[in-house]
């Protein structure tokens, strides 16, 4: 959980120019700590109900690195004259990253992430995320994901070039003692969206219980919009998602129980609002982050490709579309970074636009993805959509779901209610919900 609470808010920090801040560093530390725990409360209270520890997605970071190709989100280095001697002149150069513009790109993000939020709020609401998830598998979320990972690595060789052998050794320290930490491994929002729903169902099967319905899917998905609306409120940076990893540690400790989890989202909750606590943890050295960052990311490359194995890893059809998505992402994004004033519409907004688009690989590869496997022709099972959606998996007796199963995912207290009434079975969201009604 380090990486989602504490190390994505240092990043951003250094990515807004905060430098070595550490009054901004602990403000973001402790904002994240708090909205972390709110968000893990909603989800396992109201959301998909499943055991799903929230944390800042890196999403955020990539679409951040991004936006620093734009001219005016650039750090500024402040350079002072000390002494001018002749024809010699004496400066002092400040850290290039820190400039006094932090507050200005703290609150464009901020802007951005609540509008994306809103969108993702109403996906939810409306049940569109349920329907779009039928042309979205394997072949869209492998390349998505592990983009994500492969254009952060520049990131976390800048941290951990300060002291290799301090980053090596949190590297081992890390991968020694995992077995103890609750390890977690505009157009972002929809591939926030397409993790989570991935996350619902790898958590719904190690769990041993059916696969998500679709009011819960509706429903987390909601729930997390409307966390990371308040996170863009309170300046936090960051959008909050499920994370992959913290799906892994409930395998190994075979803990799954709700109330454990929301004993953590409320721990976190108090602890956001201990100001010493998020200062402690923005002391956090560089070497450091930088070790945790190449794990943590390292892993959710890793996870990311693993997503490949729902479908028919031997097909070539597969295949060639996998290699074409990742291959295109990385390809267009260190094109754009070499020539980053080539896009010229006519319009400054619609460049600005298009250039961090189209510098983000994950856009561009998930795109790639998303298209060729909806076109190339494929049949079902070859394209991994049924494994994908849980469709005809039997539940740990052997024998096929059954629909009274998925009653864990309702709201408690409320459900029977909703369920008597007919007009509550046109909310998408809502454990009445009549999927016959779902165009």
């Amino acid at each position: 959980m380090s990486e989602g609470i504490v190390v994505n808010p240092l990043i951003i920090s250094r990515l807004i120019c905060g430098g070595n801040n550490i009054a901004l560093r602990s403000k973001m530390v402790g904002t994240s700590i708090f909205m972390v725990g709110v968000s893990t409360l909603l989800q396992v209270l109201v959301g998909t109900r499943l055991p799903i520890v929230q944390g800042s997605s890196p999403n955020m970071i990539a679409a951040i690195t991004a936006m620093t190709t734009l001219e005016r989100f650039r750090c500024v280095a402040e350079v002072t004259t000390i002494m001018s001697v002749g024809n010699t002149t004496l400066h002092e150069s400040k850290d290039t990253m820190y400039d006094d513009n932090w507050p200005m790109r703290i609150n464009e993000i901020s802007g951005c992430l609540m509008l994306a939020s809103v969108v993702q709020i109403l996906l939810g609401l409306t049940g569109i995320v349920g329907f779009l998830m039928r042309f979205i598998g394997p072949l869209t979320i492998t390349p998505t994901i592990s983009l994500i990972s492969f254009t952060l690595m520049p990131i976390s060789a800048s941290l951990a070039s300060t002291h290799w052998g301090v980053a090596s050794m949190t590297i081992r320290h890390a991968n020694n003692k995992c077995r103890w930490f609750g390890g977690h491994t505009s157009c972002y929002y929809c591939f926030n969206i397409v993790e989570s729903v991935a996350d619902y169902n790898a958590c719904a099967k190690i769990c041993q219980v059916p696969p998500p319905p679709a009011h819960a899917v509706n429903r987390g998905i909601a729930i997390e919009g409307l966390a990371s609306l308040v996170s863009g409120s309170v300046g936090a940076c960051h959008v909050t998602t499920s994370y992959s990893e913290n799906i892994g540690v409930i395998g190994l400790t075979k803990v799954g129980s709700r109330m454990v989890f929301i004993m953590v989202g409320a721990l976190l909750l108090v602890g956001g609002c201990v100001g010493k606590i998020g200062t402690a943890l923005a002391l956090i050295p560089e070497p450091i982050l930088g070790g945790v960052s190449i794990m943590t990311l390292g892993l959710l490359g890793a996870v990311g490709l693993s997503c490949i194995r729902y479908a028919e890893c031997t097909s070539i059809r597969n295949l060639s579309i996998l290699g074409l998505a990742i291959y295109g992402g990385l390809m267009i994004s260190n094109w754009m970074a070499t020539h980053p004033n080539t896009i010229n519409t006519g319009s400054h907004k619609l460049d600005q636009i298009l250039t961090v688009f189209l510098s983000t690989a994950m856009f561009f590869g998930g795109t790639i993805g998303f298209i060729l496997d909806n076109l190339v022709p494929g049949t079902p099972e070859e394209r991994g959509i049924l494994a994908w959606r849980g469709e005809n998996i039997p539940n740990k007796e052997g024998q096929l779901i059954k629909e009274d199963e998925r009653t864990i995912y309702d709201i408690p207290y409320i459900s029977g209610i909703l369920k008597r009434h007919k007009v509550f079975k046109r909310f998408p969201f809502l454990p009445s919900f009549d999927t016959n009604m779902q165009t």
